[in-house]
Parts: structure tokens; C-alpha cells; sequence
């Protein structure tokens, strides 16, 4: 519990760095940089404040209190930060399209222009596989975002029930999937995910503004 709440902590203080890095570096109150760190900010705050709650029973330590009380903490803390991981993904995705957008003649502009004229949209897969193509992410980055957007899908589209069998690994995190059953992974799982996708996030976005500064 407390590794959670310290962990809790990191994605809170380290969203609020970036977002006043990114606020500073394009004032512009319609930039979307910023606001995605504060999102994740106000998230990570309230998934703190809330588990918080529980820390004080949870001093008493595991077999002092009952296994049925232990599994609805584990339950309560698994829920609380499912929700921080996606609105955590949901608030990376809108900014990324954001984005690309705003420059449509490099590569990134001119796919999101490409998708949507050819389906109607664009979603952070896509952004995610050009982003590796032009060399602004290691493949071991790109693998963990797909693993990322996976188990993102799977929690808002299936209820967390795999639909395949798969081990994903994004940072210390490792959830295991089999097809019709509840995908696997330790408590402090969507935690790890969420600021694993931060931290990837803020290096992106980094290395595709150099990118376009430089006009590379």
C-alpha cells in the first residue's frame, strides 16, 4: 500500500514539473502540451487523496485483519487506480492527435490528415507506429505503448477480460491475458502503467518537437 501512495506521489509532483516545463516553453493558453500533465496531475492527486483513506487501516498490517477485508482493499485499490491509468491514456491520446496536428506538412500532420480522410479518425495506435517509423521512439518504447493501448482497450471495452493470450511488460509492470478470463497483474499494476505512460509521453512529445525545430 504505501509503495502505491509513494508511487502516487512521484506521478503527482513529476506531471506538475512537466506541465509548468511545457507551460513555460509555449505560453500559448490553446497548446495543448501542458494540460495533458495537469490532467494527469488532478488524477493522480485524487487517486492519492482517496487511497490515503485506507492507508490507516492498512498500518495493522496483512493477517491482522480479515482475508475477505484484505481482498476489498485490494479490489478498491485495483479500481481506484484503473480509473488514474485511464483517464491518464485518454488525456494522452487527445493531446498526441492535438499535436500532430498542428504541423499537417511533416509526418505526423500528414498522417492524422491521412486517417481521417481515409476512416474518419485517428487514434493514438496510429500515432504511435509513425512515431516509431520516423525515429522518435526505440522499439522497446514502442512495444510498451501497444501494450499500454491494450490493456487500455481491454479495461474500457471488455470489462478487463482478455481476448487473446499475451504477457505484456511496460516497465515493472507485467499483466498476463487469456482469452475469456480477467487479465492478471500485482496491485500497484495501473499505477506502473500510468506513469511508465507519463514519462514515455513527455520523452515523445520531446523528441518530436526537437524534431520539428530542427526540420529533420
Amino acid at each position: 500500500m504505501f509503495v502505491i501512495l509513494e508511487q502516487l506521489e512521484r506521478i503527482r509532483d513529476d506531471s506538475l514539473t512537466y506541465g509548468k516545463i511545457l507551460a513555460e516553453q509555449y505560453p500559448d493558453a490553446k497548446d495543448p502540451r501542458s494540460g495533458c500533465f495537469f490532467t494527469i496531475h488532478n488524477k493522480a492527486t485524487l487517486a492519492l487523496e482517496v487511497l490515503s483513506m485506507y492507508a490507516a487501516p492498512w498500518k495493522v498490517g496483512p493477517g491482522t485483519a480479515s482475508s475477505d477485508l484484505e481482498d476489498e482493499w485490494v479490489d478498491r485499490i485495483m479500481e481506484i487506480t484503473k480509473h488514474l491509468f485511464v483517464e491518464t491514456m485518454s488525456s494522452i491520446e487527445f493531446v498526441a492527435v492535438r499535436i500532430a496536428s498542428m504541423v499537417p506538412e511533416d509526418p505526423m500532420g500528414s498522417a492524422v490528415e491521412r486517417f481521417r480522410g481515409e476512416r474518419g479518425h485517428v487514434n493514438l495506435r496510429d500515432l504511435v507506429l509513425v512515431g516509431s517509423e520516423i525515429g522518435l521512439m526505440t522499439s522497446l518504447k514502442e512495444r510498451e505503448w501497444h501494450d499500454m493501448i491494450t490493456v487500455r482497450n481491454l479495461v474500457v471495452h471488455n470489462s478487463s477480460v482478455a481476448d487473446r493470450s499475451q504477457r505484456c511488460v511496460v516497465g515493472k509492470a507485467k499483466v498476463s491475458m487469456r482469452p475469456n478470463r480477467m487479465m492478471k497483474g500485482a496491485v500497484n499494476t495501473f499505477v506502473e502503467l500510468s506513469e511508465q505512460a507519463m514519462n514515455n509521453f513527455y520523452e515523445w512529445m520531446s523528441r518530436l518537437d526537437t524534431k520539428r525545430r530542427l526540420g529533420t
